[in-house]
């Protein structure tokens, strides 16, 4: 970090009043305020010091972004916030004396104004209305952090890093290029030719353009670090045999995702990639859909497909899926609980719909997998059999080998928190997400005991969010809260272990189907949670309704559908 006096205060004021925080001050007044602070250069990764001279300060974001960091308890850093340039921080300890409640990491490479609080008092004595403007920018910053918008800032500036053969981003990047414009972005790549430039020439570079891409494709060079300190978003292209030499302080605020390449339609075996923090988008050379995902992923538009538990009432998934596809609706990354789970496993393994529906019978209807009553010492039902249906189906692949961005949420009993499983043997967290606590035994991952996810998430919109950007489909059987059979009776022990696999908490609920930006809720009540010859009627239930959402939004749906298009055309 390099702190400066500002020499030439005149072209700082001009900069200082594109903020919102100075409305309504008049140039002179502009002018005063540049002469009165300091100038501070912050390279990505490292955290603003505000010990000293820069207690108790406003900070005015010239150029890149800062991270709001705060602890999770558990001793972890969690980001609530990003801040881009021309936005300001530190408001809340400039107008109070309470100790700092969050630490400030720059996310990109900054350039930063800093106003100290006698010189900020100063100027609001002569000009009231500051105080005013920080206080409603305040109001605002707590809206968007209420709703979660300031975790996912739309990404300015991409880094394609190379990690196998130097060629690989440069195809990626003339494949991407394309399918970005094609959604409507003006894009310009950046390669070493630019390294070095000041800072107003690539924050010029990006006001003029969506995105910036920047190409680095020898490791460990100076444009490779360049790029990804000012980088919003790092994507590593190749197989990553050995560790990137990047920045750590970098990669612990700002985590990187995979392009894991392939040929034609042959699966992607990811088993001997270096693990990452974020996502893995497989892009196949013969299969434009992939390279279209990734661009709608990258631009902030994928769109996110969440299916809820409900024993044999998750049927009606399948009926959803189909209605979407005919629909031409894009499913850019999938997750689930339970039921909803393993139906998402299938659809992010590409299985179209009449193969997903014949697997589903034959696993389900044909032979009943939870059968094989057992000593009642743990749960009512071995699960020998659903273990075998899910490696049946399943096999030795792991979350990572999917097609589709996927997460499967389970319940850890030892810690008492839902997790959303990312990697891993995908059948393994299937027999988890499916343990319905009762009925079948629970799943001992990583030392802790996991059962079905819906008793504490049975909608995981939240995890969703955390993995897209963009709209969410979300998918709830379980809103009516019948347990099947004729209204009045008394329901047996095994449809209540059933059903409270599926109830997670209200609060919870009410929040996913806020969160959602479509919501389809197929009526199953007259299904219950074990009636698995049911299939058809489920499915067709959930094609119906989702045929009439596609009416009754039609325009949502047509964002979406528009969208697949536009990244195809």
């Amino acid at each position: 970090m390099s702190t400066t006096g500002l020499a030439d205060s005149s072209t700082v004021a001009a900069r200082l009043a594109e903020f919102r925080v100075l409305d309504g001050l008049n140039p002179r007044a502009v002018r005063q305020v540049a002469r009165m602070g300091s100038w501070l250069c912050l390279p990505g990764g490292l955290e603003l010091a505000r010990e000293g001279s820069h207690d108790r300060s406003l900070f005015f974001i010239l150029s890149g972004t800062m991270s709001v960091q705060v602890s999770d308890g558990r001793g972890a850093l969690e980001c609530v916030a990003h801040v881009p340039a021309g936005e300001t921080v530190g408001e809340m300890s400039l107008l109070s004396d309470e100790p700092h409640s969050a630490r400030l990491i720059a996310h990109r490479d900054c350039e930063i104004f800093v106003l100290g609080r006698d010189a900020f008092e100063r100027i609001a004595a002569h000009h009231p209305q500051i105080l005013r403007n920080l206080s409603l920018l305040l109001i605002e910053r707590l809206r968007r952090t209420t709703s979660r918008a300031l975790l996912h800032p739309r990404c300015r500036a991409i880094a394609l890093l190379g990690e196998g053969h130097r060629d690989e981003v440069h195809d990626i990047a003339m494949r991407l290029l394309p399918a970005l414009k094609n959604l409507g972005l003006s894009v310009e790549c950046l390669d070493a030719t630019a390294q070095g430039r000041p800072a107003e020439w690539y924050q010029r570079l990006e006001a003029h353009h969506d995105i910036l891409l920047y190409l680095a494709s020898e490791q460990d060079t100076v444009w490779w670090r360049q790029a990804e300190r000012q980088a919003d978003r790092i994507m590593l292209v190749g197989k990553g045999e050995r560790p990137p030499p990047g920045n750590n302080e970098v990669r612990a605020h700002k985590p990187a995702d995979r392009i894991v390449l392939g040929d034609d339609l042959m699966p992607v075996e990811t088993t001997s990639l270096r693990p990452v923090a974020g996502l893995r988008h497989v892009v196949r050379r013969g299969v434009a859909r992939d390279i279209n995902r990734l661009a709608r992923h990258l631009s902030g538009r994928a769109v996110g497909l969440v299916l809820s538990g409900g024993g044999a009432r998750g049927f009606s998934h399948v009926g959803v899926y189909r209605a979407l596809t005919e629909a031409g609706v894009p499913i850019d990354a999938i997750g689930g609980t339970s039921m909803g789970a393993l139906i998402a496993a299938g659809i992010a393994r590409e299985w179209d719909v009449a193969e997903l529906q014949a697997r589903l019978k034959a696993a389900f209807v044909t032979s009943n997998p939870i059968s094989d009553f057992t000593l009642p010492t743990v749960s009512f039902f071995g699960g020998r059999k659903v273990r075998s249906l899910l490696e049946r189906n399943f096999g030795p692949i792991k979350i990572e080998d999917l097609a589709l961005p996927y997460l499967c949420v389970t319940a850890a009993l030892t810690s008492g928190s839902d997790v959303a499983h990312r990697t891993g043997l995908l059948s393994e967290r299937l027999a988890a997400s499916v343990a319905l606590p009762g009925l079948l035994p629970p799943v001992v991952i990583d030392d802790h005991i996991h059962v079905d996810g819906g008793i504490m998430n049975n909608l995981p919109v939240d995890h969703m969010r955390r993995l897209t950007t963009g709209p969410i489909i979300a998918v709830d059987v379980c809103g009516d809260t019948s347990l099947g059979g004729a209204r009045g009776t008394i329901p047996g022990i095994l449809s209540i272990l059933a059903r409270t696999g599926t109830v997670g908490n209200e609060w919870q609920r009410r929040e996913a189907r806020r969160q959602a930006s479509i919501l389809i809720e197929p009526s199953v009540s007259m299904v219950g949670f074990r009636d698995w010859p049911l299939f058809d009627r489920a499915a067709a239930i959930g094609y119906e309704t989702t045929c009439r959402s596609l009416e009754t939004c039609a325009d949502s749906f047509a964002a979406l559908t528009a969208l697949a298009n536009k990244s195809a055309a």
